[in-house]
């Protein structure tokens, strides 16, 4: 084991657990591993939004979906950084979203029509060679982001 699996912090002690299960910990390779995985989500967020000439703040509707969406508590992923700092009833969780895409392509014709004009005309972006990706990804890497202003609800402590 390196130092980084050596610093742990249980959050329920084996006594607690089912036996021959151990503790449950979380190691200081676990959150940079989380740290990472939400500066890249938040931080292409806001490049496709830049993108598209938009701000989260322009957005109405956020969608999520999945089992993302089923166990996700809305204030902790707003409150950690990984989603944006918006009115939370603009947040909708669909279920199975490739389903009821799916379904809606194959009964509704208008719904196929604006499929197949994105399909048509796809833009590949790589984050990696965008000019404004690494500060943004950089400033994502802090809870909840390097720049307060876009999580206003957020009391830092």
């Amino acid at each position: 084991q390196d130092d980084a699996e050596l610093l742990a912090y249980t959050i329920v002690p084996a006594e607690d657990t089912p036996a021959d299960t151990g503790p449950i910990c979380i190691t200081q390779r676990d959150v940079a591993a989380l740290l990472q995985a939400k500066g890249v989500i938040f931080s292409a967020l806001q490049i496709v939004l830049a993108r598209a000439g938009r701000q989260m703040t322009d957005v109405r509707r956020f969608f999520l979906a999945g089992g993302f969406a089923r166990h996700i508590d809305l204030d902790n992923a707003v409150a950690m950084g990984l989603l944006p700092d918006v009115d939370r009833s603009r947040y909708s969780f669909i279920g199975n979203g490739s389903l009821g895409g799916a379904v809606l392509a194959v009964i509704d014709s208008e719904v196929r029509a604006g499929l197949d004009r994105l399909a048509a005309a796809p833009e590949v972006i790589e984050l990696n060679l965008d000019p404004g990706f690494m500060e943004a990804y950089t400033m994502a890497m802090f809870l909840p982001n390097g720049d307060p202003t876009l999580f206003p609800s957020v009391e830092v402590r």
